[in-house]
């Protein structure tokens, strides 16, 4: 989940009466959407624009790229 100002934030749901933080990516910027596709997670980073993570090892995501637009990113869809 994008958690703001925490970054990309991994929660761990397989077993739902125990919810647990997997892993944790800091960023530049205010995290404020996300979208997950294979072993890749997008995330919107406001001034940093999209911020592309490798999550295949939940408890260590990796930043992979990023792309800095025009302005400023507050989704992925």
């Amino acid at each position: 989940m994008a958690e703001r100002s925490n970054g990309l934030v991994i929660v761990n749901v397989s077993d739902l009466s125990n919810i647990t933080e997997a892993g944790h990516l800091d960023t530049d910027s205010y995290a404020f959407g996300v979208v997950v596709s294979g072993k890749y997670a997008y995330m919107a980073d406001y001034q940093n624009g999209l911020v592309i993570a490798d999550v295949s090892d939940p408890a260590n995501p990796t930043q992979a790229g990023h792309f800095v637009m025009a302005g400023d990113a507050y989704g992925v869809f």
